[in-house]
């Protein structure tokens, strides 16, 4: 059953969990704040639902809890770092600051990160990098999972992407986004609610649209996510996998599944910030997304009490929702969060508002 936690003291278990499992204080200081914030946006499938399996590759190799990252490629407006397959989201983090220093040095900043693993929501990074008045445009490849139009089985990664935009005293504007129709997890927590999957989300082994799929299938390859918007999907995936793997040296078309817990992911990233204080003041900046944004929401909409949402700001009344009245942890994330605090002995009451 869902259940109403409080963000800080979840904040709290989430650390104590990664620390048990091995990671250093700032590893799972980091990991835990940025799993337990993609969920205070309402990206429950890419937040804290997925770190009992993260923890759990620990154990058996999956992931190196001890590993740090390293720059392996240095310059003055771009690196290239090696994971070692440290905790992902631990490397995702680090790069992200090693991109924001250059780019405040340089303006405009590239860093890749390669031998690493599944890190959550690209979103939740370049949301961290516009808070600090950068423009932010995150990428990761991932397994091949989708569907080439014309191919037959799953040839390239739904990779994902997501940019973030400083707005000055307006909510910050942000999207991310998979290329595929939905996200992958959304497929396998439809398979474990023992929901059938809605029509254009997925295809058959053979390439045909399919509303059934196996987890059995699922790990054995025998389908493929359909790609957004058909071309340009694919298209938009081609162009994530140059920049995250085949610039750095990253593994290309052989991303791992890393919900196989022994199994090492190998996972690449990248990151583009551009430092908006160079081109012009942060003020002036914010006035001219100020212009942009209230272009957007007093455009006539079809319903007289509509509104049209700019990019992030349903994701940012779901995050302010949960800063004031907690936030209420679906069935499967309560499930696996208070499996990993019975793994750990934790008392997972001290984080429920009752």
């Amino acid at each position: 059953m869902s259940q109403r936690v409080d963000v800080e003291k979840y904040t709290c278990f989430c650390e104590a969990a990664c620390l048990h499992y091995g990671l250093s204080a700032d590893a799972a200081a980091i990991t835990a704040r940025l799993l337990v914030r993609t969920d205070q946006f309402g990206t429950w499938t890419h937040g804290t639902l997925n770190l009992l399996l993260y923890l759990q590759k620990i154990p058996v190799g999956g992931i190196d809890a001890m590993a740090e990252p390293e720059v392996v490629v240095d310059g003055p407006a771009y690196a290239v770092i090696d994971g070692h397959n440290a905790m992902a989201v631990y490397s995702g983090y680090k790069g992200l600051e090693i991109g924001m220093q250059k780019a405040r040095e340089s303006g405009v900043a590239y860093v890749g990160i390669r031998h690493s693993g599944h890190y959550g929501a690209c979103g939740v990074y370049a949301v961290t990098a516009a808070e600090q008045g950068f423009i932010a445009l995150v990428m990761s490849n991932t397994v091949p999972n989708m569907a080439a139009p014309g191919g037959k089985g799953a040839v390239i990664g739904n990779s994902p992407i997501a940019y973030a935009v400083p707005a000055g005293p307006h909510r910050l504007v942000f999207l991310d986004i998979a290329t595929s129709q939905v996200a992958g997890m959304k497929v396998i927590n439809k398979i474990k609610a023992g929901e059938s999957i809605p029509e254009g989300w997925i295809v058959d082994k053979d390439g045909q649209p399919t509303t059934h799929v196996t987890m059995d299938e699922i790990l054995a390859g025998q389908w493929a996510l359909s790609p957004m918007g058909g071309h340009k999907g694919y298209g938009l995936s081609f162009f994530i996998e140059v920049m995250c793997a085949v610039l750095t040296g990253g593994a290309t078309f052989q991303v791992k599944n890393w919900m196989n817990p022994s199994q090492v992911a190998d996972v690449s990233h990248s990151l583009i910030l551009i430092d908006v204080s160079k081109f012009m003041s942060l003020d002036a900046f914010s006035e001219r997304m100020a212009e942009a944004i209230g272009f957007i929401a007093g455009h006539p909409t079809v319903d007289e009490n509509g509104r049209i949402f700019l990019p992030g700001e349903m994701e940012w009344e779901r995050y302010e929702k949960s800063v004031a009245e907690g936030m209420v942890l679906p069935d499967l994330v309560a499930q696996n969060a208070r499996a990993l605090a019975d793994l750990i002995g934790y008392d997972f009451e001290k984080c429920v508002i009752e």
